[in-house]
């Protein structure tokens, strides 16, 4: 066992911290004798066991407590080389767990209410279905936390007569919408739903073995007569962050590759049919995300569909954990960068239209272009309508950081029209022939630069071969 990953340097962080010498209980030989799949298979079980009996926060105690131990000794060898003596694996897992199950209740004198019998539905991200049983609760009835839609509640969850009311994992967080919300129930199962969806897709991240693995608090719902319909989720202790939003931005306040990079990976994995954003929680155990969809249905109402996934990327820097990971990086216009200009100033930019046109393909877009990357063509399509539409009201952002002008909006439309999307490559012949394209907002992008793009004949004839190839009327 190490605890030295491969890239762990990529996420950077602060010098180690000096631990005391661990003591060498004698070894263990019948584990020692297992093989590594053994070993793994035997890691699960016990992580899968104190998460039924004790709730998440235990197992990552449980985990965090046996990092610390192994690194410790890890850390202590011989002149010789050879490495001193640790405890065994199984001693190690069961002084982190008795750890962890002696922490102090930070709830023990906030909840005081009487105990409910109620009804906790789980849903299962890779089957689609719903599984439900009893569960005994103790709700609070005042909230102690509002959002803009919902209200927190604190809520404790017997998981055993043994552990009782006050043990490791038994602190939970209980989420309604505001009473004045018709929809309430269906907006709770969708919250659930897109936490379900959001683990597996952190599973399929940190199967790519990344430096720092990732994942979500399980949420599910919950019952109660004359109390209504709550989501409900382990308490997470610690300093919350918020790290992007639903919306494009992204925080620079707390430099963190990680949740940009797996926000990337969950579009390129999908097949950009989804894409997991408004990631946050506390350190890489994370709550509460969004994700939009391509279609733009599911997932509750903050699901912005392709907008969405255009403003993530208009604001996305890819990271080194991105290219580790083989991730396509989006193409932008080299102005989109720090040194952007508003569209308040788009009138005097100094732009050579035909620069910003990205020439059709000379081979058959399905050789000339790598799959992956052909994912981005309904993204720059839809960063070209946004930029469109600002340069058209006179708004002079898409977002936090992300400047709209005419030259970046054409310059989406023509990488879009390059990866074979059909509307794009329609729009440019149109454009190119003084004629208002189908989606008639982009003509603001043609008529707003310095020098309006004049009509061109040859390339209106090879966009609209290019169209007519690719099955356009």
């Amino acid at each position: 066992l190490s605890t030295s990953r491969p890239g762990a340097a990529l996420e950077g962080g602060s010098a180690p911290r000096t631990t005391a010498m661990p003591r060498a209980p004698p070894q263990s030989p019948a584990l020692e004798q297992l093989g590594l799949e053994e070993l793994h298979d035997l890691h699960s079980a016990v992580l899968l066991a104190v998460v039924r009996a004790h709730g998440v926060p235990a197992a990552i105690s449980l985990v965090g407590a046996s990092l610390q131990s192994l690194a410790s000794a890890a850390a202590l060898q011989k002149p010789s080389g050879i490495a001193l003596s640790i405890a065994s694996t199984s001693d190690r897992w069961r002084d982190a767990a008795r750890a962890a199950r002696e922490l102090p209740d930070p709830w023990r004198t906030e909840v005081q209410v009487s105990t409910a019998l109620g009804v906790r539905r789980r849903y299962d991200a890779a089957s689609r279905t719903w599984t439900a049983d009893a569960v005994l609760v103790r709700l609070e009835r005042d909230p102690f936390a509002r959002g803009g839609m919902r209200l927190c509640h604190r809520c404790k969850v017997l998981q055993s007569a043994q552990q009782g009311w006050h043990g490791a994992g038994t602190n939970f967080v209980a989420k309604e919408y505001a009473a004045n919300e018709p929809d309430s129930v269906a907006l709770l199962e969708a919250d659930c739903r897109m936490q379900g969806q959001a683990k597996a897709f952190a599973m399929a991240f940190n199967a790519q073995r990344v430096p720092k693995p990732v994942d979500f608090v399980q949420c599910w719902m919950l019952a109660l007569p004359g109390r209504g319909h709550f989501a409900v989720e382990p308490f997470l202790s610690g300093d919350f962050t918020k790290y992007s939003s639903n919306s494009g931005y992204v925080t620079d306040e707390i430099i963190r590759y990680t949740p940009h990079a797996f926000s990337h990976f969950t579009f390129e994995y999908s097949r950009g049919r989804e894409i997991v954003v408004d990631v946050q929680g506390v350190g890489d155990m994370l709550t509460d995300p969004q994700v939009h969809t391509r279609s733009g249905e599911g997932f509750g109402r903050g699901n912005m569909g392709l907008r969405g996934m255009a403003l993530f990327f208009a604001s996305h820097e890819c990271n080194p954990i991105c290219k580790r990971l083989g991730l396509h990086p989006f193409a932008r216009h080299a102005a989109s960068s720090a040194a952007t200009v508003p569209a308040a100033t788009a009138a005097g930019e100094e732009v050579d239209p035909l620069a910003l046109i990205v020439a059709p393909p000379a081979r058959p877009i399905a050789t000339a272009v790598e799959s992956s990357e052909r994912l981005h063509a309904p993204i720059h399509f839809a960063l070209a309508l946004l930029h469109a539409r600002s340069v058209r009201s006179g708004d002079e952002s898409l977002g936090p950081g992300v400047f709209a002008t005419p030259a970046r909006g054409l310059y989406h439309l023509a990488a879009s029209a390059a990866l074979g999307h059909l509307p794009a490559i329609t729009a440019l012949a149109c454009l190119h022939s003084q004629v208002r394209p189908r989606k008639g907002v982009l003509a603001a992008l043609a008529d707003s630069l310095q020098r309006p793009l004049g009509k061109d004949e040859t390339l209106a004839t090879r966009y609209t071969m290019q169209a007519a190839e690719a099955g356009g009327a």
